[in-house]
């Protein structure tokens, strides 16, 4: 396992953390992350993680993840994909059940739905999905979870959200995923969480060591989010300009 790539971190703060666990991590990247917090976390599970990728993700916060509701699985999903994120709310879930799914996708979100709400429901099962992409959303919140489950995702992709939100948590785990890449986050926090367990995991990249080499991190970190931030807007823009999202 090396724990070697996090580039331009700022107030990265870890707090007492309890029973974490990163084992056989495979391709996991935590790249130029700002205001990173992880406080308490008890109960995460994240195994055999396979191409999971979070993109320029801005104030993101897990806080108090307990006493919420209670069973949610999402199991064998492949290349999920959440780009740019706006305004989603998932408050008071139970029994919310993800399995298998492949080729859903919800693109452009951003002048598209906004403040989608999913409030109290109760034995919600998707199942058979693959390919699923949330693209262009903003403030994404995920309060009063308890027993999350990931399970056997492939190809999981999080750019560009903002203000996303994970409160009252408990007993998180994700299991079968590989490649988990985290890209420019800022704003990150993890609160109140009890019993982490990230098992299964290969190549976790966390920090580098070295001055020079923390320089030329910062430098080539700076200028890739400058273009790809450029890229991604002039995309965004021209895609937009060309045709609505019909993918649902």
């Amino acid at each position: 396992m090396s724990l070697d790539l996090l580039q331009d971190p700022r107030e990265v703060k870890l707090q007492g953390l309890r029973e974490v666990k990163l084992q056989g991590l495979r391709e996991v990247n935590l790249q130029g992350p700002r205001d990173v917090k992880l406080q308490g976390l008890r109960d995460v599970k994240l195994q055999g993680l396979r191409d999971v990728k979070l993109q320029g993700l801005r104030d993101v916060k897990l806080q108090g993840l307990r006493d919420g509701p209670r069973d949610v699985n999402l199991q064998g999903p492949r290349d999920v994909k959440l780009q740019g994120l706006r305004d989603v709310k998932l408050q008071g879930l139970r029994d919310v059940k993800l399995q298998g799914l492949r080729d859903v996708k919800l693109q452009g979100l951003r002048d598209g739905p906004r403040d989608v709400n999913l409030q109290d429901p109760r034995d919600v099962k998707l199942q058979g999905l693959r390919e699923v992409k949330l693209q262009g959303l903003r403030d994404v919140k995920l309060q009063g979870l308890r027993d999350v489950k990931l399970q056997g995702p492939r190809d999981v992709n999080l750019q560009g959200p903002r203000d996303v939100k994970l409160q009252g948590l408990r007993d998180v785990k994700l299991q079968g995923l590989r490649d988990v890449k985290l890209q420019g986050l800022r704003d990150v926090k993890l609160q109140g969480l009890r019993d982490v367990k990230l098992q299964g995991l290969r190549d976790v990249n966390l920090s580098q060591r070295g001055e020079a080499a923390g320089s030329q991190r910062r430098e080539a970190a700076g200028s890739q989010r400058r273009e790809a931030a450029g890229s991604q807007r002039r995309e965004a823009a021209g895609s937009q300009r060309r045709e609505p999202v019909s993918e649902t």
